[in-house]
């Protein structure tokens, strides 16, 4: 490799020239999608009322492990307190698809909104070791230092290009080996995130894609690049 590329490891758009890219993908539509290149893979809090009563999360994603080395991660999954499905319901299917990732040594891209303790709790209830990254970060600095003490990892996307102030102290306090950038489903570059990124950190923008795609070597173990 001639340039350390830059990483985007959560996007909805299935086209990116300026990254490697993640995808992200939806387990009940994954059979009608063709997909080139990563991607995630799970069932999004905001989805659980679209699929079929007999629809086996756990199993359609076991199947897509065993037949695609192109899967690389679980998700984006999680809870979300700002809808209106029931809370019980969000947990018993995010903690079925957090088996899955533990089973199979795969990292979780997680979907948080108002559940952080909940988020906690379930970590150390499936004593989970994989890595779990929260997608899209700017909880306050209390949240952020509580998820350090737990081992939680972080991606940030669009927030730090619009001054989000939670996202950027966060960014300043975290670790350098527990970041990740994203676009998310935003209309936005992932090397404007990293430029903005890199003058919060410190860091040139060649430091700051060296310690992302090492960060990404070593927590996707099926990363290929």
């Amino acid at each position: 490799m001639n340039s350390v590329p830059f990483i985007n490891i959560h996007s909805h758009n299935y086209e990116n020239s300026q990254a490697v890219s993640i995808s992200n993908v939806f387990v009940h539509k994954r059979q009608n999608i063709s997909l080139q290149g990563m991607y995630s893979l799970g069932l999004h809090p905001w989805h659980l009322l679209e699929i079929a009563l007999d629809f086996d999360v756990p199993s359609s994603l076991q199947y897509y492990i065993d037949n695609d080395s192109s899967l690389i991660a679980i998700g984006e999954i999680g809870i979300d307190h700002a809808i209106a499905i029931p809370i019980e319901f969000q947990i018993k299917l995010f903690e079925a698809q957090l088996l899955v990732a533990q089973k199979n040594n795969l990292p979780v891209i997680i979907h948080c909104v108002r559940a952080f303790s909940e988020l906690i709790h379930l970590k150390k209830k499936l004593a989970l070791t994989v890595p779990l990254i929260i997608h899209g970060y700017c909880a306050k600095p209390s949240i952020t230092q509580e998820l350090l003490k737990h081992g939680f990892c972080f991606s940030f996307g669009s927030a730090l290009l619009n001054g989000n102030k939670n996202a950027i102290d966060a960014l300043i306090t975290i670790p350098s080996n527990r970041i990740f950038f994203e676009t998310d489903d935003e209309k936005c570059s992932i090397g404007d995130i990293y430029t903005i990124a890199s003058e919060i950190k410190g860091f040139n923008i060649e430091e700051l894609k060296t310690i992302v795609f090492e960060n990404v070597r070593c927590c996707f173990n099926r990363f290929n690049c």
